[in-house]
């Protein structure tokens, strides 16, 4: 395995920049009988600054290296901690503090979804199915009131969908809760559509970034969406031109 780790970072060695390794989990050396891990870990600096050789300052290519458990030996990690905060460069945080994750929640809720189907339904189900979030609104209490549209490719697997999402809509509404809605009540509904062709439409992969657009939200219905609407008014322009040139004609 190590000479796996070696292959990898002889590619880093190609660009000749100094470098800085994390050894996490070891503690697993620590269980193992007839180790002395510090003897371990200073035969592994030793291999990897032999490997790695020199940086283009002239300086070796390996910089530091700590053995870490971040699991089982969390004070292992206050040296490596000290390190960043001497080093890194001082910045404001990229994401907001509280944020668990930088997957906009929007795409979490509908993975959540998603993931608990799969574990649920079984052969080609899982994968003729997709979920899209097509409400999302936040009441004043924190309540966040999620409409999703789940899609599958026949109707024998809507009916499949339908009796399997409510034995799962209870863990789903609380595992959204508490990695989307920091603990608030979600109240999930779902409607089960079919769209045999959903898999090369793009409007189905629209949702990537978690942006709810206006034309597929389940508050507003279909006939009143603005994309219908202006469709429609396209339609009847069409109309009123094609009947003004029919009376030109005449």
């Amino acid at each position: 395995r190590l000479e796996n780790e070696l292959t990898l970072l002889q590619r880093f060695r190609a660009q000749s920049r100094p470098l800085y390794v994390v050894l996490n989990k070891i503690d697993l050396v620590r269980q193992a009988p007839d180790v002395d891990v510090d003897a371990f870990v200073l035969s592994i600096r030793e291999r990897l600054a032999g490997d790695l050789g020199g940086a283009k300052d002239g300086q070796p290519m390996l910089r530091g290296l700590w053995a870490t458990s971040a699991a089982h030996e969390p004070e292992s990690l206050i040296p490596l901690k000290v390190w960043l905060c001497e080093n890194l460069p001082r910045q404001p945080p990229l994401y907001p503090v509280e944020a668990l994750s930088d997957v906009p929640a929007r795409v979490a809720a509908s993975e959540i979804t998603r993931e608990k189907l799969f574990a649920v339904l079984k052969e080609e189900v899982p994968y003729a199915t997709t979920v899209v979030n097509a409400a999302w609104r936040q009441k004043p209490d924190g309540t966040l009131i999620l409409g999703q549209d789940i899609v599958v490719m026949t109707a024998g697997q809507r009916n499949i969908v339908y009796g399997r999402m409510k034995s799962i809509k209870a863990a789903v509404e609380e595992e959204i809760a508490r990695t989307v809605n920091f603990g608030n009540r979600v109240d999930l509904r779902y409607q089960v559509l079919v769209d045999k062709n959903w898999q090369d439409k793009s409007q189905y992969y629209s949702d990537v970034q978690g942006m709810l657009l206006e034309t597929d939200s389940l508050a507003m219905p279909a006939k009143m969406r603005p994309q219908a609407l202006r469709e429609d008014r396209r339609a009847a322009d069409a109309a009123a031109d094609a009947a003004s040139e029919s009376r030109a004609d005449d």
